[in-house]
């Protein structure tokens, strides 16, 4: 798509899905650069609060969430830098928090044809998976903590 193309979609959203759109781009930009200059231990504890769930948001209107993630979906892919999975369910989660949306990350690995372990993040609120497609559990198997799970051979999705 040309750049004029791009701009004419992103005109036509409305005025509170473009900030959306801006806040996600931040956000990405901000968790990928997180991600690659803080020390292992520090990515460890940021990734292991953001798995706890914390009570003081709300699950409130879950479809609204899920816009909101899309376009934030969106905001990757037009993104000057890579993002993966884990930099936009961090960016996705901090995002619905400033909307006192309760989100948790979940982590889940499988087994790739090379026999290593390819992880995947996504967001859930409510028991409902929301940045993802529904059977992403059952392709992944969470876990609770990935402190404990050596990560030079993970690929993330």
């Amino acid at each position: 798509m040309t750049d004029d193309g791009r701009v004419k979609r992103f005109l036509a959203l409305s005025t509170g899905d473009r900030q959306v759109f801006a806040q996600a781009w931040i956000l990405l930009l901000k968790h990928s650069i997180a991600l690659r200059l803080c020390s292992r231990e520090r990515v460890g504890r940021v990734v292991a609060d953001a798995m706890k769930s914390h009570a003081s948001g709300d699950s409130g209107d879950l479809e609204q969430a899920r816009h909101w993630l899309k376009i934030a979906n969106r905001a990757a892919r037009h993104h000057v830098v890579r993002t993966n999975c884990l930099v936009r369910s961090l960016a996705g989660r901090e995002m619905l928090a400033r909307r006192r949306v309760d989100a948790t990350l979940r982590i889940g690995v499988s087994h790739d044809t090379d026999g290593g372990l390819q992880a995947h993040a996504w967001l859930e609120s409510a028991g409902e998976v929301i940045n993802d497609a529904s059977d992403v559990t059952h392709r992944f198997v969470p876990f609770d903590d990935p402190r404990g799970v050596p990560q030079a051979s993970w690929r993330w999705t």
